[in-house]
């Protein structure tokens, strides 16, 4: 028999995962003991601020970790519900942590980590819209999620028109599911409304509308950081390659599975083009990036099996331990 590619082995492999686990708490673990507690950014959003003052120096990487975790389990229950890649597959949770291990500067609680496990969330509810007779709970819930990560990253609140496009492509989007998505969205923030106005703090119930109305300067010089470029480079890289294969190979995909395809793939851009106009913000989108790359690269590791796919996939492998490297030497 043919011996499989390396590819192969990494895509259909029973032990991918959790060699990939291990491998990266190793890396982690290397990180955590170097550069423990990591550097961070003055947080200037006063709600996220509040957010983050209320939990232990020691919880917040223990939080950040359980967060990854449970991100990552979600991209396996996305495929097992859609079948996106086509396969019952882990292979886009271990890029998903391999991606994350890449980047230290992540390790930390960040608002843009938070806002991707919602976003994640509010995907999986809008998918289920899909032709669906009776979509409204679906449409709500998938709202609620996206409103929820509005308050850590209130930027992706411009993602809402996405949605009602998505859902009218998907043929579920009725007066009556436009109403439960309006409904979705400002659920989570009649709970902020009720505490800010019995603590007699309602600054913080404007402030994710004033954070969204603050528009900042195009400068990319002054607000992207070294390890954001070099991160950025390589997840657009994953990324035109992931998007090329869904365009020149999607025949072969079943019809619903390539509207999926297309939506993450839309999302994908529309995050690459907010960081675009709004540089400041970069690194709350990417972990929101990593979560959609992981799944279109999952799709085109998992459904090609050529020379030239298996020499790309061990290049990514070489570019992401050049990545952590890099990253790591961006920390000293």
């Amino acid at each position: 028999m043919r011996r499989r590619s390396i590819q192969t082995r990494f895509t259909t492999g029973r032990f991918t995962l959790p060699v990939v686990v291990l491998i990266c708490i190793l890396f982690c673990g290397v990180g955590n003991v170097l550069f423990f507690p990591y550097p961070t950014e003055e947080i200037t959003y006063p709600l996220w601020k509040s957010i983050y003052g209320l939990l232990p120096p020691w919880g917040i990487p223990m939080l950040s970790f359980v967060l990854f975790a449970f991100t990552g389990y979600s991209l396996i229950e996305l495929n097992n519900r859609f079948s996106i890649i086509g396969i019952r597959a882990s292979v886009q949770t271990s890029l998903y942590l391999m991606l994350i291990t890449a980047i230290p500067h992540l390790y930390s609680l960040h608002a843009g980590s938070v806002t991707a496990l919602f976003l994640l969330l509010s995907i999986h509810f809008l998918f289920k819209t899909y032709q669906a007779h009776r979509s409204s709970g679906n449409l709500f819930h998938s709202f609620a999620f996206l409103g929820i990560g509005s308050l850590f990253f209130p930027q992706i609140t411009l993602l809402i028109p996405f949605w009602w496009i998505t859902a009218y492509r998907f043929q579920s989007l009725t007066f009556r599911s436009f109403c439960a998505t309006l409904v979705g969205w400002s659920f989570p923030y009649w709970f902020l409304f009720g505490y800010a106005f019995f603590h007699q703090k309602m600054e913080l119930f404007y402030q994710p509308f004033i954070e969204l109305a603050n528009f900042h300067p195009i400068d990319f010089k002054g607000y992207i950081q070294l390890w954001e470029m070099g991160t950025l480079g390589f997840i657009a890289l994953l990324f035109i390659v992931s998007t090329l294969h869904c365009f020149i190979a999607g025949y072969r995909d079943k019809i619903r599975t390539r509207v999926y395809l297309t939506v993450l793939m839309q999302v994908g851009f529309a995050l690459f083009l907010l960081g675009a106009l709004q540089p400041a913000h970069f690194e709350e989108i990417i972990p929101s990036l990593l979560v959609v790359v992981s799944i279109l690269s999952a799709h085109f590791f998992g459904l090609t099996n050529s020379r030239t796919s298996n020499i790309f996939f061990i290049a990514t492998l070489v570019l992401l331990i050049l990545l952590y490297a890099f990253n790591i030497w961006t920390l000293f």
